[in-house]
């Protein structure tokens, strides 16, 4: 298995874990998460667009409906884009 991303990165793994953040839009509160499992990194990386200049992924990132149907797909959720802001967010350990 290849455990690159899409730039050929190795992402490391280590301290840093992500997590799906999505924010109610009318209030700005946290109104879902989802852990996004360390081995999907690579994956995650990608769908999200993760700057070749973050290897890490410790930026948060905006998220548009497309990439959110496609973590819905993979992380198993029912995505709501139209109330809600969904995000890519690193999570310290």
């Amino acid at each position: 298995m290849n455990d690159t991303d899409h730039l050929g990165r190795t992402p490391v793994l280590t301290s840093t874990r992500h997590r799906i953040v999505a924010y109610d839009r009318s209030t700005d509160r946290v109104a879902f998460e989802a852990d996004v499992p360390a081995l999907l990194a690579p994956v995650v990386f990608g769908i999200a667009g993760v700057a070749r200049e973050d290897p890490t992924g410790a930026f948060s990132y905006s998220l548009d409906t497309q990439q959110v149907s496609a973590f819905a797909s993979l992380l198993h959720f029912k995505a709501t884009t139209d109330r809600l802001e969904y995000f890519l967010e690193p999570v310290g350990e």
